[in-house]
């Protein structure tokens, strides 16, 4: 009777142990399926937010302004324009190749394409401006249908105008005509005796029709109007009146024609009549 009765509990603990180990293994297969569902949903969760990012950057990329595609001649000349604004903003040695990337909406590889080296892009501005410059003389001095005093007013009328109106290359020429401890110097020099010989050679043919005064050397009295130029520039940047600046461009020229003496009334004048306190842009 012990043994039946030994046995049959014996079953019942084992049937009951079987229950309990059906019922956990259900439970772990269902947290398995559970955490298989889980990552499932977070992976899907994450390749949702990639694709919408990835569609974002490329609805950004598609919106932003591009550069058109342009022949290399083009594209150099663009970024040179692109340049000559930023070196005239930020001055010879703060000017950079990102910068210039920026204001042509390129990319930066793009600038380097056309200009390695930061040296390389200093020459490229530099040459523009002086191009600008030489030319202006080179074309003005060539009318020899003037008299050389009318040549030289036309010459200091028109670098007077381009201050307004090419005021990019005006506040460059300013910078460099100053740079005196960078390499870029020489350049400048050169670049101004090239200016200096095309006045001089226009003050020696008016010395010799007698349009203009013999006292002065012909390269001194270049170089005496280039000087004038930088005040040109200032009263120009200083928004002064047309009177004033036409009145100092005549006593400029009015000098170098009939000498210091006969042009003092017309200086003082001209000094005279200048405002005062006008502010810089």
């Amino acid at each position: 009777m012990y043994s039946l009765r030994h046995e049959a509990s014996e079953v019942k603990q084992s049937s009951s142990l079987r229950r309990r180990t059906a019922c956990s293994n259900n439970v772990h297969k269902q947290a398995t399926i559970d955490n298989v569902a889980c990552s499932m949903a977070k992976a899907k969760s994450s390749r949702s937010q990639a694709t919408s990012k990835s569609s974002t950057r490329a609805a950004r990329r598609a919106q932003r302004p591009r550069a058109p595609r342009l022949d290399p001649a083009l594209r150099r000349q663009h970024l040179l324009e692109c340049a000559l604004r930023v070196f005239a903003r930020r001055g010879l040695g703060e000017a950079r190749h990102a910068e210039i990337a920026r204001e042509g909406k390129v990319a930066l590889a793009t600038v380097f394409v056309y200009f390695p080296t930061r040296a390389a892009l200093v020459d490229a501005v530099l040459d523009e401006v002086a191009r600008f410059y030489v030319d202006m003389a080179r074309r003005i001095h060539a009318r020899q249908e003037l008299r050389a005093d009318q040549v030289l007013l036309e010459h200091a009328r028109e670098f007077s105008a381009s201050v307004a109106n090419h005021e990019d290359y005006a506040r460059i020429w300013l910078d460099w005509s100053t740079s005196i401890r960078e390499r870029v110097w020489p350049r400048y020099l050169k670049f101004q005796q090239e200016v200096a010989d095309i006045i001089a050679a226009t003050i020696r043919r008016g010395q010799r029709e007698g349009s203009l005064s013999p006292a002065f050397d012909a390269r001194f009295a270049a170089l005496f109007l280039i000087g004038g130029a930088h005040i040109v520039a200032q009263l120009q940047f200083s928004h002064q009146p047309a009177e004033v600046l036409d009145g100092f461009l005549r006593a400029l020229v009015d000098t170098i024609a009939s000498g210091l003496s006969a042009s003092s009334d017309e200086a003082s004048r001209t000094i005279a009549a200048m405002p005062r306190h006008r502010p810089l842009r």
